[in-house]
């Protein structure tokens, strides 16, 4: 069944506030011959000040909330193979061979993500007490992003720089977005029924099956040039496989 469903909440205290809003849709359907799926979607956008640069200008830090994914899709899923005595392959299978090709299921679960929000930061000398640290300055006209983002590039390091001294910047707080995110973890297991009470179940597990890296977002330091725009880690791990075994009495 289609299932929305939408939520407005706020916050506020004299320094920090949000506001947000949020969408969820699940689709949910068994279909015959012994598959499954589900889905799940979720849209959100959150926004308000949750760290200023400027006690005297808190609204200059308003913008999208960090750690906060806009699009989200789940998807999972499993499929019995039709195999074993009067299914629809091997149908006339007995005795050991039905034991051995009966009860096999492959199953999984699919994410994807959108990137997540971030700033250009600035850190001023030492010597500079007010205006210390910040945002970046904007460089008018020159465009956020490289025609060709790339990990070495990931936004435009010419579109911003240092603010003059003792003076915050005018970039947008978490104004920018980092790179999308998708993982694919998938399962097979074999059910053996025993006797009437007793039950084994193999199974073996494969995580991030395509060994697909997903990064995070850029080093956005204009401070640090060599470094700026250039993306060098990852939030997920290799590829993992995990065999186990249980066995129901």
């Amino acid at each position: 069944p289609y299932q929305p469903f939408s939520t407005i909440t706020e916050t506020f205290d004299p320094l920090y506030h949000t506001t947000g809003n949020s969408l969820q849709v699940g689709l949910h359907k068994r279909f015959s011959q012994g598959v499954l799926i589900n889905a799940e979607y979720q849209w959100i956008r959150v926004l308000g000040v949750e760290n200023h640069q400027n006690p005297t200008n808190i609204g200059d830090s308003y913008g999208n909330i960090s750690n906060i994914t806009p699009q989200t899709l789940e998807v999972s899923y499993q499929y019995e193979f039709p195999f074993g005595k009067g299914r629809m392959l091997f149908g006339s299978a007995s005795g050991l061979a039905d034991r051995i090709i009966r009860g096999w299921q492959l199953g999984g679960v699919t994410s994807f993500q959108t990137g997540q929000p971030f700033s250009v930061t600035y850190t001023a000398p030492g010597s500079q007490v007010y205006g210390a640290s910040g945002r970046a300055n904007l460089v008018p006209g020159a465009p956020l992003y490289p025609a060709q983002k790339s990990r070495a590039e990931w936004f435009n390091p010419a579109a911003f720089a240092a603010p003059p001294a003792y003076a915050f910047g005018n970039s947008a707080y978490d104004m920018l977005w980092g790179p999308h995110y998708q993982n694919w973890d998938m399962n097979l297991e074999k059910n053996v029924a025993l006797a009437e009470r007793y039950k084994l179940q193999l199974r073996a597990e494969v995580f991030n099956v395509a060994n697909h890296p997903n990064f995070s977002v850029p080093s956005s330091a204009v401070s640090n040039p060599a470094s700026e725009g250039v993306i060098s880690s990852v939030v997920n791990e290799n590829r993992t496989l995990e065999f186990a075994a249980k066995f129901r009495f």
